[in-house]
């Protein structure tokens, strides 16, 4: 469900932290966390210190789980990895009603569960998430060295002949701009540094379209999506790389039925899954691999 406001009525003067730890049963250190969020306001501002008074109407943000869960792919004491569907965010859009994946991390792990690392709404795949922020630090870390290996499989327009490794540095476009969702290429000298590396596995000549394995070196936003689609290789079902724009603000303004999502952008769903992790934790070693669900239909005819 995401974040939902509600309204409260405070008849006698409060002190903002003791209204949220009584109305909640959170602790002091829970309250204060809600208020450095900026989740309880008044109809005139946002509530930014704990002992301001509160007294009138108020309202707070307040993260309500889906009822609908995605199970764990694989769990152990410290962390669990969940498989997550395309097109469900990992994480809510700002205070919005929304449903994530935190509706089921939260759910099954709890409220200190970190999500140490995201994938696009329409990506498909595996996500690591800490059971508890000492943990989170002890695996942002290892995302920090690169010891956190990921492992990604797409379709891709066109015959792609040999492996390659596509460096081009990416930035963000001006937030004010038409489609500034989408990254873009920086000029030699700009942006941040990305590295992907692509592994042709099969191609299919009926649709004119690879499968390829795909390992990035960076984690730049779009990374994998910009990168393909710079070379000329777009991945089925993009929405936002490759494309013309008219196509791509439909997709944003939600004005696409299915029929003509498949139509204007090759495939029902983004054909691209998070498929594989590879990282040491401790004392073990961990190298999980999920099972993709492409549409049939793309998958070379036998």
């Amino acid at each position: 469900m995401g974040f939902l406001q509600q309204k409260f009525f405070i008849s006698s003067p409060t002190p903002a932290f003791l209204f949220l730890i009584k109305t909640f049963n959170i602790s002091q250190k829970e309250a204060q966390r809600w208020i450095d969020k900026k989740r309880l306001r008044t109809a005139n501002h946002h509530i930014c210190k704990k002992g301001e008074t509160l007294m009138g109407e108020v309202e707070i943000t307040l993260f309500k789980p889906a009822t609908t869960i995605e199970q764990p792919f694989f769990r152990t004491p410290f962390f669990t990895i969940f498989n997550k569907p395309a097109n469900l965010l990992s994480h809510p859009k700002g205070c919005f009603e929304s449903i994530s994946m935190l509706d089921s991390i939260y759910a099954i792990l709890g409220k200190n569960a970190v999500l140490t690392h995201r994938l696009d709404k329409e990506t498909s795949g595996l996500l690591l998430v800490a059971h508890n922020a000492v943990i989170a630090k002890e695996i942002g870390y290892l995302f920090m060295n690169r010891l956190i290996h990921k492992t990604y499989l797409a379709w891709v327009e066109g015959y792609v002949k040999s492996t390659q490794t596509i460096s081009l540095p990416l930035r963000k476009p001006k937030k004010e701009k038409d489609l500034s969702i989408r990254m873009q290429i920086a000029q030699k000298g700009e942006g941040k540094e990305a590295i992907t590396s692509i592994y042709p596995l099969t191609y299919n000549q009926q649709t004119n379209s690879t499968l390829v394995r795909v390992i990035p070196k960076t984690g730049r936003t779009h990374q994998i999506r910009i990168h393909l689609a710079t070379i000329g290789h777009r991945i089925l079902g993009d929405p936002l790389y490759g494309i013309p724009d008219a196509h791509s603000r439909l997709y944003l303004e939600s004005n696409l039925s299915c029929t003509d999502y498949e139509k204007y952008f090759g495939a029902k769903r983004l054909m691209l899954h998070a498929y594989g992790l590879e990282f040491p934790f401790r004392d073990s070693y961990f190298h999980l691999i999920c099972p993709t669900n492409f549409d049939k239909k793309i998958l070379p005819s036998k």
